[in-house]
């Protein structure tokens, strides 16, 4: 709870990066998201992702932070109905063909992009640069701990990450996730 969230500022965090398949990650987060009246959760999956290389208990507490923000966004927004959508899209880097001779073609940074888009009220430039600071918060009742510990988890991870946002077109948050199998390449098979 609170306590934790409060401790793990001091903290150091070490993520323990392995294969993963994104979409098991995806359902379980989505599993303990409970239904709130207003809002529309829709998952924009696509099928047979690749597996990405990241620590899973982070990317479950980075997707539920940010699931939970943009739920709560859309609550105080006009009249506190909206639409969440988690998103999916394989982003494919360029080819280069091996260095050595008999090495096959791969493609470099081939990443997978996971999107937490919301259509609630959107974020001032001003706000925007405050976000992830620690005990920051527009809420009455926040704590200013989600995006600092979303941001803290994203930079340990080794990942990178954006943020979209308008007054009145709501927020986007992206992260790129590195493909487990990044590199395809082989000698003798």
């Amino acid at each position: 709870g609170v306590i934790n969230d409060m401790l793990a500022i001091t903290q150091e965090v070490v993520p323990l990066r392995r294969p993963n398949d994104m979409g098991k990650v995806i359902e379980e987060v989505m599993s303990d998201v409970s239904p709130h009246e207003g809002v529309e959760i829709i998952q924009d999956i696509e099928p047979n992702l690749p597996n990405v290389l990241v620590d899973p208990n982070h990317l479950r507490k980075i997707l539920r932070h940010l699931i939970d923000n943009s739920i709560q966004a859309i609550q105080q927004s006009g009249d506190g109905t909206g639409r969440v959508i988690i998103r999916t899209e394989k982003v494919e880097g360029e080819k280069k063909k091996g260095k050595q001779e008999g090495e096959k073609e791969y493609n470099e940074k081939s990443t997978l992009r996971l999107s937490v888009i919301d259509t609630g009220p959107g974020i001032s430039e001003e706000i925007r640069q405050r976000i992830f600071e620690p005990l920051f918060s527009t809420r009455p009742r926040g704590m200013g701990l989600g995006l600092y510990t979303v941001k803290r988890l994203i930079e340990a991870g080794g990942l990178k990450f954006n943020v979209e946002s308008e007054p009145g077109k709501g927020t986007r948050f992206t992260i790129f996730l590195p493909f487990a199998e990044e590199t395809v390449r082989g000698g003798n098979e």
